[in-house]
């Protein structure tokens, strides 16, 4: 799970240096990824949502670390 994540997430900061977000297909990011399209639906609601959840993840990181100090 974590390693299929990871994957997307990479796979998508790739190619957004590559092409605009909106030209970016479910298919190439599974593609470029190496994994399945159910993998991602798995994980995922869409492509949107990878960028989402990786704000989401940082965000809570960053409260933890500030509450820490």
């Amino acid at each position: 799970n974590t390693y299929v994540r990871n994957q997307i997430l990479g796979a998508l900061l790739k190619m957004m240096q590559e092409q605009p977000f909106s030209d970016i297909s479910i298919s190439a990011l599974v593609s470029t990824a190496q994994v399945g399209r159910a993998s991602f639906y798995r994980n995922y609601t869409d492509k949107e949502d990878v960028l989402r959840q990786e704000n989401d993840r940082r965000m809570k990181s960053n409260l933890f670390k500030a509450q820490i100090n």
